[in-house]
């Protein structure tokens, strides 16, 4: 297999030149981290017809993306492209967002605008999706949910990007997605409950190891941004919805993704509880849920969470006793509490034992989310109506067998009719 590997070689070009003749023997390109500028030329898959991978991150490079990269065939291997982390412009090429053999797309950090083209989100080859860091804007498109269904997407990176609108619930059709991430964008609306039926643990590498591709994925978890490479990917899940418009309570279905290791949802509008079914997350190792407007008390459950490093409510109006200082929560400091005025107990300098505290359940007396507030309303309305049958059947007993009492009531009542009677004639005819 030819390649040509010129990786970080600090090479600095005006422009992109190639051979004369094709040469069709040429199957990897790599000339990332050098000092390339110019734009990349339209003619590019003429010299390289069988290129598998094209690698041109990390230059100056300028310009549009050749539509013809959408034409390449590379067979059962797929094609590998990098053109992140340079200032390209333009959008996404419709021929290279249908192209049926795209494996790897990476176009993070440019200066890419506009809508997303719908149709790359199902194509049936494509594994890894990064479109990170650039200008794209409008709503996420509309799409047949049968045909995303059948897509291979495991890694979609949308974020520092404009999007709006509210979450589609096509992307939990994506049945191989393992990480998304829509970091700061405009996105609004409530969390899809659709979306906690990502099985978020399928992850296999699919790209052709012979090449030297350096597969990695930078996702966000114990507050600083890691890199997955590889053989590791298998076993990292995350979603990462920070910094957008989200609205409403977290649905509780969210504990049924087993597998995840990262959950990012601060600095949004969210309320409601902290779903108690997040005990059920037993391989997490980062929830972060600060700088929203949740309530209600942080539930015992959690401290069943041992894989978890990083736990983060701060900025809430969460209230009670923070969990005993047993398991994980030993690590947490204050800094993950703060700014919840009506939280007390260690590490919090409030002790709950104060008089000024204010009386809260304590975390033994926690709840289950989805059926709290149905059981709540469902006695409230029980007992209001047996109490109002009781009430009636009272005075029809009362009445029954006491005439002194038969004879008052109907008094009363007529004298309630004629006062009504004289009122409406004096005031209203």
């Amino acid at each position: 297999m030819g390649g040509f590997l010129m990786k970080g070689n600090s090479f600095i070009n005006r422009d992109l030149q190639f051979p004369s003749h094709p040469n069709p023997y040429m199957f990897v390109f790599d000339l990332s981290a050098n000092k390339i500028q110019g734009q990349i030329p339209t003619n590019i898959c003429s010299f390289f017809p069988q290129l598998r991978m094209l690698n041109l991150s990390s230059n100056i490079l300028e310009g549009n993306i050749p539509p013809c990269l959408g034409s390449l065939k590379s067979g059962y291997i797929g094609f590998y492209l990098d053109l992140s982390h340079n200032q390209l412009h333009g959008g996404i090429p419709e021929k290279l967002a249908k192209s049926d053999s795209l494996v790897f797309l990476r176009l993070s950090n440019n200066r890419l605008s506009g809508k997303i083209t719908p149709t790359i989100f199902g194509l049936n080859s494509l594994n890894f999706l990064y479109l990170d860091g650039n200008n794209f804007d409008g709503r996420l498109p509309s799409i047949d949910i049968t045909i995303v269904r059948l897509s291979p997407l495991m890694v979609m990176d949308l974020s520092n990007n404009n999007l709006s609108g509210k979450l589609p619930r096509w992307i939990s059709n994506l049945s191989e997605l393992t990480a998304l991430d829509l970091f700061n964008n405009q996105l609004e609306g409530s969390i899809p409950r659709d979306l906690c039926h990502i099985d978020g643990y399928r992850v296999y590498v699919t790209l052709f190891i012979e090449n030297p591709i350096d597969e990695k994925v930078d996702y966000t978890t114990k507050r600083s941004s890691y890199i997955y490479k590889e053989n590791i990917l298998k076993d990292m899940s995350g979603i990462d919805l920070s910094c957008n418009r989200l609205t409403g309570e977290i649905p509780f279905e969210i504990g049924k993704l087993r597998e995840i290791r990262s959950l990012n949802l601060p600095h949004n509008n969210l309320t409601g509880h902290i779903p108690s079914t997040f005990s059920r997350l037993n391989k997490i190792e980062s929830l972060d849920l600060s700088h929203n407007n949740l309530s209600g008390i942080i539930p015992i459950e959690l401290m069943e969470l041992y894989t978890l490093e990083v736990f983060n409510v701060s900025y809430n109006n969460l209230s009670g006793s923070i969990p005993y200082q047993k398991a994980q929560f030993v690590t947490f400091d204050e800094s993950s509490y703060m700014a919840n005025p009506f939280l007390c107990g260690h590490p919090l300098p409030k002790d709950c034992n104060e008089p000024n505290s204010p009386s809260t359940t304590t975390p033994n007396a926690s709840y289950n989310e989805e059926e709290s507030g149905l059981m709540d309303t469902y006695v409230f309305q029980v007992t209001f109506f047996v109490s109002y049958v009781i009430v009636l059947l009272v005075i029809a007993t009362i009445l029954y067998i006491n005439p002194y009492w038969q004879r008052a009531w109907f008094y009363f009542i007529e004298h309630c009719t004629n006062t009504c009677r004289y009122f409406i004639e004096d005031n209203l005819l």
